[in-house]
């Protein structure tokens, strides 16, 4: 995926560009504070290109449930079903917290990266099962539609080769009435 090279230049560039006191997600996740780096430039390269790497390997996965989500709208449904209930806890968990803050708490909304491995887990779990079901099971309408092709692919030759003649026939038919109306 290109934006990935993309992204790398723009985040190494970054500490050197004029907007360099902004903070960017990878600042927010590296824990890095834009105003205090001090991390020697190989080092930073190393950070870098370790977040764009778990990046693409993030975005690869949801690029793979996007396409079993396209094949089975079931899938989809439970896909999506996984990314509002984990948004939801994630909402619930930070108002709980910044409403009744314990000492240490952390405030900003950033879980450990643990649980956010795990949540993936669990959606991974659920849609598996359900393209598992839908293999089995199959979704009506592509269904239909993927029997229709099958048995048009088991059709004979000779069948096919029937039918296109009798089109071309219908065609020919046709054309000699237009002929033959502007003869009159």
């Amino acid at each position: 995926m290109p934006w990935v090279i993309s992204h790398f230049i723009l985040l190494s560039i970054h500490p050197f560009t004029p907007f360099s006191h902004y903070e960017t997600l990878f600042d927010w996740v590296a824990g890095n504070d834009p105003l205090q780096r001090n991390d020697l430039w190989y080092e930073w390269i190393g950070k870098v290109a370790g977040y764009c790497v778990v990046h693409f390997v993030l975005a690869m996965q949801g690029l793979c449930a996007a396409a079993l989500a396209f094949k089975y709208q079931l899938v989809h449904f439970v896909w999506i079903l996984c990314v509002f209930a984990s948004v939801c806890f994630s909402g619930w968990r930070f108002l709980e917290t910044a409403r009744n803050p314990k000492g240490g708490d952390d405030l900003s909304g950033a879980m450990p990266i643990s649980e956010g491995f795990v949540r993936c887990g669990m959606a991974w779990f659920f849609v598996v099962i359900a393209w598992l079901y839908c293999l089995k099971v199959g979704d009506s309408d592509i269904r239909k539609k993927h029997v229709k092709e099958v048995r048009y692919k088991k059709l004979g030759k000779e069948v096919r080769a029937a039918r296109e003649k009798s089109r071309s026939k219908s065609r020919g038919r046709s054309k000699s009435r237009g002929r033959a109306k502007k003869a009159d």
